[in-house]
C-alpha cells in the first residue's frame, strides 16, 4: 500500500516543458527571458570534460550574464563557495552536471536548460525538473536533443511522458509508465526485462506466486478459483464508486481475500469509505465468500439451474460423504453423489439472496 501526495504547496503552478533542438536562438532567448524578470538558469551538461568549453560558447552568446561551474569533482570548498554565491544571487547562470539532481531548494532559479536531455532516463529527468518551480514563479524546463529523428524511440517516449505528465502531483503517474516502459523485471529468468505491461502489475505478481509455489511443491495449497454459476447480480455499480480506477482497485483486493474474516474487514471498510451498497455490492461480498469457501473443500464449479443446485468436486471422500448425510437443517428435496465427483442438490430457488446464502450454508456444512 502507498500514500500519494497530490496537493501542491500553495501558490505552486506547473513547469512548462519545452522539448527543442539545441540551437544558438533558444538557448540565448532561453536565458535572456529568466534573467529579465530576475531569476538564475541552471544549464546541465554531464561531461565534465567539455564543461569549460561548454561555459565558452554561452559566454559568447549571453555575453551580459554572470556564469560559474559546477561539478563533483571539484574540492568540497571551491564547490560550496560557488553555491553560495549562487544562492545569493552573484551568479546568473550555474553550468553543471547532474550534481545538482537532488537537495537544492533555491525559489529564484527558474528555468533549467537539459543538454542531450535524450540520454537522461524518465525518473532522473523528473527529478532534475524538481530543481525549479520551488516558488509561485513559472518555471521553465526546456530538454535539449539533436532532432527527434537522431534520438532512439525509447528517448522519444521518456520525453513524451514528461511533457504528458507536467502537472504538480504528478510524480506517481510518471513513475507508473517508467515502470510499464522498463518492465518489473523477470524475477524468475535471467533477463531485466518482464511483460508486465500485458498482463497488468497485480496479476503478474499472482502469476510469480503460482510459479513459485509450483517449483517449492506446494501448488495443491494453492486451491484453484472455483466457477460460480447462480442467477445472482454481484457487482459494483458505477453510482456507488463512481471513479474506476478505485472500483478496478477493489475488486483487485476482493480477488486476493483468503478467509471470510478478510471479507469481513473489507465490506466493512467500504461502508465506512463509500456508504451503505444495494443489493449488488450484499450480493458480490456474499459470493467471494462462497468462492472461498469452495476453495476449501475443492469445488471446481458451482451452478443453479431451475430447481437443481450442482456442486462439482475434484473428489468426494468418506469424510465429506458423513458431512453430507448430518445436513438437515437445508431440508433439500434430493441429494445425489455421482461418480464421487458431483453433488446434486434438489432445493426451491426462491429470492436469488435467499439461494445465495442456502449454498454458503451448504457449502460451509462440508467444509
Amino acid at each position: 500500500d502507498i500514500s500519494v501526495i497530490q496537493s501542491p504547496p500553495p501558490g505552486r503552478r506547473a513547469i512548462r516543458n519545452i522539448i527543442c533542438r539545441f540551437t544558438d536562438r533558444v538557448i540565448r532567448e532561453a536565458i535572456q527571458l529568466e534573467l529579465q524578470r530576475g531569476g538564475q538558469v541552471f544549464f546541465l551538461h554531464n561531461w565534465v570534460r567539455s564543461l569549460p568549453s561548454m561555459q565558452r560558447y554561452l559566454q559568447r552568446i549571453v555575453p551580459n550574464a554572470r556564469f560559474a561551474l559546477a561539478h563533483g569533482k571539484m574540492n568540497e570548498a571551491e564547490l560550496e563557495d560557488i553555491m553560495t554565491r549562487f544562492v545569493d544571487r552573484k551568479i546568473d547562470v550555474l553550468i553543471c552536471t547532474t550534481i545538482i539532481e537532488s537537495g537544492l531548494d533555491i525559489p529564484s532559479a527558474n528555468t533549467i536548460i537539459i543538454n542531450r536531455a535524450d540520454r537522461f532516463g524518465l525518473s532522473q529527468l523528473h527529478q532534475i525538473r524538481g530543481r525549479v518551480g520551488r516558488s509561485v514563479e513559472r518555471a521553465y524546463a526546456y530538454f535539449l536533443i539533436p532532432g527527434l529523428s537522431a534520438i532512439t524511440k525509447d528517448a522519444r517516449q521518456r520525453l513524451e511522458a514528461l511533457s504528458d505528465y507536467s502537472e504538480v502531483g504528478s510524480g506517481y503517474q510518471l513513475a507508473t509508465h517508467d515502470l510499464e516502459m522498463r518492465g518489473a523485471g523477470n524475477l524468475l529468468g535471467k533477463s531485466q526485462s518482464g511483460h508486465v505491461a500485458a498482463v497488468g502489475f497485480d496479476l503478474y505478481n499472482r502469476l510469480l506466486e503460482r510459479a513459485v509455489m509450483e517449483v517449492k511443491g506446494q501448488i495443491n495449497q494453492i486451491g484453484k478459483d472455483p466457477e460460480v454459476n447462480l442467477p445472482v447480480a454481484g457487482y459494483l455499480p458505477e453510482d456507488y464508486i463512481p471513479d474506476l480506477e478505485q472500483r478496478l482497485e477493489l475488486y483487485a483486493r476482493l480477488s486476493r481475500l483468503d478467509t471470510e474474516e478478510e471479507i469481513f474487514e473489507l465490506e466493512r471498510e467500504t461502508v465506512d469509505r463509500y456508504g451503505s451498497g444495494g443489493k449488488e455490492v450484499e450480493n458480490l461480498f456474499e459470493l467471494t465468500a462462497l468462492k472461498i469457501q469452495l476453495r476449501q473443500i475443492g469445488a471446481t464449479c458451482l451452478q443453479a439451474k431451475e430447481n437443481l443446485l450442482t456442486l462439482q468436486l475434484d473428489q468426494v471422500d468418506q469424510n465429506l460423504l458423513l458431512k453430507l448425510n448430518s445436513i438437515k437443517d437445508i431440508r433439500p428435496e434430493k441429494l445425489i453423489v455421482e461418480n464421487n465427483t458431483q453433488v446434486k442438490l434438489t432445493i426451491k430457488i426462491g429470492d436469488p439472496l435467499h439461494l445465495l446464502q442456502t449454498a454458503r450454508m451448504f457449502v460451509k456444512k462440508m467444509t
